[in-house]
């Protein structure tokens, strides 16, 4: 083998060290090999999972790939299975194509020595979900139930600890801007101008020690007031919760620690992860990754693409099962209903517009955590080079135009009261999309409760066609 070619091994990408794998694996026994492609499946998911198919192997790709399997909430004994079987195939494959050292070599050693005690997280999706609600709701509060939500949102927006949020000073309100623009607003409405510190703790008087036990007796009992979770400290408190957002956003195992600056002792499996320096740009983004997923997000429309074999059914079945791990997205998979005559019946079979394209809606900042439990059924469209994890909204103007062209709605489509644009019988109107686009009607009736409008069409052939149809499609 040539030098230059040695040097292209070295730099190897996901995506053909995957083709190797698949490679490796079909020359198995057909029981093994179907084992092993299920292994590399889930490699393969994580790859695009965070947008790395096309990025070069690196030494850490295995601490983050276990990560992922813990966020998808495979068992202790498949994610070692998994790591087993692919750290075979890449040793296999190394043999023929000269590739670099394992990358899977050291995890291997580290999870046998952790055990299954690292595979587990203080904070649970549920705990997470409440603590949400509870933050979106905290103007209700009042006193000191009040004073420890905004302590703990500032520190969650910022990933600062509660012991450094307490000694902000009022001066230091510009620089917390630079930070995040809510947690200075947040920080802004306890501003007093005779008190040196934002938050009222009597800084002053406390020694550090008094001001933690202050601390974690404020947060403590805001959150047992919601049946929460709670660590020893305040800072292990936060760090935990803050934490269980940045799996579930997606954020990578390094940049956890590298902005925390060590392993959070909630998460004892991040140990695995290198540290890295982060430049000042990525510190920034994954703060403010995190932060947006304790902000009022307003759910938008995305796209997935349903893999090889895979039905919809099969994704609507899984995302039924999913309630206590993922916030169950709305749904938007637009099918024709085709009658046709077999023998004396008559059947109706629905044909989807788009078959392996499958519409949802949630928060921009669920989308990672929903396909770790169903990326292995479809992925979701990105935006290109603009970055990990830029999962492409549609636009709600594109949306509405597409939805009018195929004649089929969702339910937060907004169409004026039917009672106000009913036409009168024998009116002419005119369609604006689905089907009959284009053809002039006359208005009879409305029908099924005035949601559909009862139409007659002439059509060229000189045969009269009566059709319903969604009031949305119809314009006087």
């Amino acid at each position: 083998m040539t030098t230059n070619q040695s040097t292209d091994n070295n730099n190897i990408t996901l995506r053909q060290l995957i083709s190797l794998f698949r490679v490796e694996a079909l020359t198995k026994p057909e029981v093994t090999s179907r084992s092993y492609l299920k292994a590399v499946a889930s490699f393969e998911q994580f790859g695009d999972a965070h947008g790395i198919g096309d990025a070069t192997m690196c030494n850490n790709v295995a601490a983050e790939w276990l990560v992922y399997m813990f966020v998808c909430g495979l068992s202790f004994k498949t994610s070692g299975y998994y790591l087993d079987v692919v750290a075979g195939l890449y040793n296999s494959a190394a043999k023929k194509h000269a590739l670099p050292e394992s990358p899977f070599k050291r995890i291997k050693t580290q999870r046998k020595t952790a055990g299954e005690s690292c595979w587990h997280a203080d904070i649970d999706y549920l705990s997470l979900s409440a603590l949400k609600q509870l933050l979106e709701q905290s103007t209700l509060l009042r006193g000191e139930l009040r004073l420890a939500a905004d302590i703990l949102r500032l520190c969650l927006l910022t990933a600062m600890s509660p012991a450094k949020a307490a000694m902000l000073r009022t001066d230091s309100i510009d620089n917390l801007a630079d930070i995040s623009n809510e947690a200075a607003d947040i920080a802004g409405e306890h501003v007093d101008g005779r008190r040196k510190y934002i938050f009222p703790l009597r800084q002053s008087e406390l020694t550090p020690r008094q001001l933690e036990k202050r601390l974690h007796g404020l947060l403590a009992r805001l959150l047992m007031s919601r049946g929460l979770p709670y660590a020893q400290t305040s800072e292990a408190t936060t760090e935990a919760y803050w934490t269980a957002a940045a799996l579930n956003a997606g954020i990578a195992g390094t940049s956890i620690r590298s902005v925390l600056g060590h392993t959070p002792s909630s998460a004892l499996l991040l140990d695995m992860c290198q540290k890295e320096n982060l430049d000042r740009d990525a510190f920034r983004q994954t703060i403010e990754s995190v932060a947006r997923t304790f902000l009022p997000e307003r759910p938008q429309w995305f796209a997935m693409r349903l893999r090889r074999g895979v039905k919809f059914e099969t994704v609507e079945a899984r995302l039924q099962t999913l309630n206590a791990e993922v916030a169950a997205p709305e749904i938007f998979y637009p099918c024709n209903e085709i009658a046709k005559r077999v023998g004396r019946r008559m059947i109706t079979d629905r044909q989807p517009v788009i078959p392996d394209i499958v519409f949802f809606r949630c928060r921009r900042s669920n989308v990672f955590n929903l396909f770790c439990h169903i990326g292995d059924l479809a992925w979701c469209y990105t935006v290109p080079g603009t970055g990990i994890r830029n999962y492409a909204a549609i636009p709600a103007v594109d949306f509405d135009i597409f939805q009018r062209t195929i004649g089929m709605f969702t339910n937060d489509c907004e169409v004026a009261p039917i009672g106000t644009l009913t036409p009168r019988p024998d009116e002419r109107v005119v369609l604006v999309g689905g089907l009959f686009q284009g053809c002039d009607a006359r208005f009879r009736n409305t029908e099924n409760d005035n949601t559909l409008y009862r139409l007659e069409i002439l059509g060229d052939n000189g045969f009269e066609w009566r059709i319903n149809v969604d009031p949305r499609l119809v314009r006087l």
